[in-house]
């Protein structure tokens, strides 16, 4: 059973800055492309989330518009997304930008769970939390 997720790491680098962030905008998770304007230096950079429930699986599947993408998740419930893997996901449509809705699905059962993000394409990731 699987009921929520967390942001539990980010690889997203701002500019200028040591720190990483995780970014929220009206809670969708933002993937960046760009670490400095033009340079897609986050488009390889995401988040680690970490699955909430019992009895976790190993593999999970994630819709969007009809398209389904397995990916691994670890023992303790965590897997890794990126930018590139986001844009990846939208298959045909080619969206590089704007915001997304990916449903769970666990064994083959809509887990109830979505993850809300938004792609940014053309901003760098801001320097501090806001």
């Amino acid at each position: 059973q699987v009921w929520d997720y967390t942001v539990t790491s980010t690889q997203t680098n701002a500019v200028d800055v040591t720190t990483n962030y995780a970014y929220y905008l009206n809670g969708a998770n933002v993937f960046y492309e760009d670490e400095t304007a033009g340079d897609g230096g986050n488009a390889a950079n995401g988040y680690d989330f970490t699955l909430v429930g019992s009895n976790l699986p190993t593999s999970i599947t994630l819709y969007l518009r009809g398209q389904a993408n397995v990916i691994a998740v670890n023992p303790a419930g965590v897997f890794s997304l990126t930018y590139n893997q986001v844009v990846a996901m939208n298959g045909a449509s080619g969206q590089t930008s704007g915001g997304m809705v990916l449903n769970l699905v666990v064994d083959g059962m809509h887990a109830g769970v979505q993850f809300h993000f938004q792609l940014d394409d053309t901003s760098s990731a801001p320097d501090s939390t806001f």
